[in-house]
């Protein structure tokens, strides 16, 4: 069962510099229409690629079946996308009309979700999605 917020970003233009998301986000629980349209964003943001972060990458020598063999994990970690917000790593352009704000954010509850599940892509594959949902 869906709590009824919804997010949908999707990569429009990259360059070596920044990246630019159009997005569009649906609280249902606020108008009770859960049909929402992803064909017609109705927000953006900009981020740098400097901000992005790398995982931590953690080797080790293991034994198996008698031979040594390196296995390589990678720890992504949370983001603190307020603090890139504020050091203007990202931009919001235009907010969408439909997301939900707290009070301790900058960025809509949905927006906010909507990049860490970005910025967590980035490190478990070392490439920008073209485009990511988020659905709760």
């Amino acid at each position: 069962m869906s709590l009824g917020f919804n997010g949908y970003a999707r990569l429009i233009a990259e360059d070596e510099e920044s990246a630019i998301y159009r997005f569009c986000t649906d609280d249902s629980n606020s108008h009770g229409d859960s049909s929402w349209n992803t064909a017609d964003p109705d927000g953006e943001f900009e981020l740098k690629k400097s901000s992005l972060e790398e995982p931590e990458i953690h080797t080790k020598v293991i034994r198996k079946n008698g031979k040594k063999h390196t296995q390589i994990k990678k720890i992504t970690h949370v983001v603190d996308i307020e603090k890139k917000l504020k050091d203007k790593d990202i931009v919001l352009n235009k907010a969408a009309i439909n997301d939900c704000y707290s009070n301790d954010r900058t960025s809509g509850n949905i927006t906010h979700s909507l990049l860490q599940k970005i910025y967590l892509y980035y490190q478990e594959n070392g490439v920008l999605p073209t485009e990511i949902s988020y659905n709760v």
